[in-house]
């Protein structure tokens, strides 16, 4: 039986530990189905959070919401995403937009260093 423990994770710890890992899927989930509307929530949710953040010279972290993960013997070291699949997806496909962007841009210590990240 896969092994559950419950911990509180920033979106980069949880993204860290998944270093070298695949997210699964697991068949009994439902499709990917976010919208561009679902995405605009996310995406405006997250830059006022940042202007939050600025105006109130905080550092808060960006809560992302519940996100339950298994990791399954039977996966070989990847990480079966039970709940928050939506959530996870759409932040990937973001940063992974961020990071296409980045390798368009000319190179200098800023580029770099969020790629890095």
């Amino acid at each position: 039986m896969p092994e559950l423990s419950v911990s509180r994770k920033t979106i980069g710890k949880l993204f860290s530990d998944m270093k070298n890992s695949k997210f699964i899927i697991p068949d009994y989930q439902r499709p990917y189905k976010w919208d561009v509307e679902k995405c605009d929530i996310l995406w405006n949710d997250i830059i006022n959070h940042f202007h939050d953040n600025l105006e109130n010279n905080t550092e808060k972290e960006y809560f992302l919401g519940t996100v339950v993960t298994c990791h399954n013997e039977n996966q070989k070291g990847n990480i079966e995403l039970i709940d928050g699949q939506q959530r996870v997806t759409s932040f990937s496909l973001l940063l992974r937009a961020f990071y296409k962007k980045l390798e368009n841009m000319k190179e200098d210590d800023k580029t770099v260093g969020l790629k890095n990240k």
